[in-house]
């Protein structure tokens, strides 16, 4: 009997890297070009995983659309001006053992499910050698912001996946909040940018303290 496919969607900043220095800073330069008061470190943290256009809807609610443009186009602008070590966040701690057990799993298709723009995204991947990793990318680029579920639902639909078979891995209650959009099952982080209240307050599937720990549900779930 031929196994069902199972796939996994990972989350990028605050579950598979630490990109929380780059963002502060590029959302700094941001607002001081624009000549705003730069919103704080924990309000910023707040909003990763949102689109841009969103985070800073969030972040200032008396932006004009030709400020959220000027933002979105400097903090763009910092991919190109920044040196290499701001640019590539650090993986995680046993992300990419993680990754590579997975990926041994036949029945499993990994892909990616992120606020970031795609150009960053391929960054990160092409600079920490995960490229093969992912039979998917989906970002904020072409899709609307988190939580909307349409990522999540165009992925499933091109690979000819069903509902029942996938799940959402993220460290905030927006990626959680989307899988319970698009029907899916969710795991919550622990080492991320949202608190365990805000993670627990959206009821995920499950929640996990390290990639150890998430390896094994995963199994699980899939298992059951």
């Amino acid at each position: 009997m031929i196994k069902k496919p199972k796939l996994v969607i990972m989350d990028l900043d605050g579950t598979l890297v630490d990109s929380q220095e780059f963002i502060i800073s590029a959302t700094t330069v941001a607002f001081r070009d624009e000549g705003l008061k730069v919103p704080k470190r924990e309000n910023i943290l707040s909003i990763i995983g949102l689109s841009l256009n969103e985070a800073f809807r969030v972040l200032n609610k008396d932006l004009n659309e030709k400020q959220i443009k000027k933002l979105i186009s400097t903090f763009k602008n910092c991919y190109n001006t920044f040196n290499q070590e701001q640019l590539i966040s650090p993986l995680y701690e046993n992300a990419k053992n993680f990754l590579e057990n997975l990926k041994r799993n036949e029945e499993i298709i990994l892909a990616i499910a992120t606020g970031k723009g795609i150009k960053g995204l391929l960054q990160i991947l092409k600079a920490h050698n995960l490229e093969s990793f992912f039979s998917k990318l989906q970002t904020s680029d072409f899709y609307p912001s988190k939580p909307d579920p349409t990522m999540l639902v165009s992925l499933m639909k091109t690979l000819k996946i069903k509902t029942e078979d996938a799940v959402m891995v993220g460290d905030t209650d927006f990626d959680i909040s989307m899988a319970h959009r698009a029907g899916i099952k969710s795991i919550g982080v622990l080492w991320g940018y949202h608190s365990i209240s805000r993670i627990k307050l959206m009821k995920p599937t499950a929640i996990v303290e390290n990639f150890a720990d998430l390896e094994q549900k995963i199994n699980e779930l899939f298992r059951g």
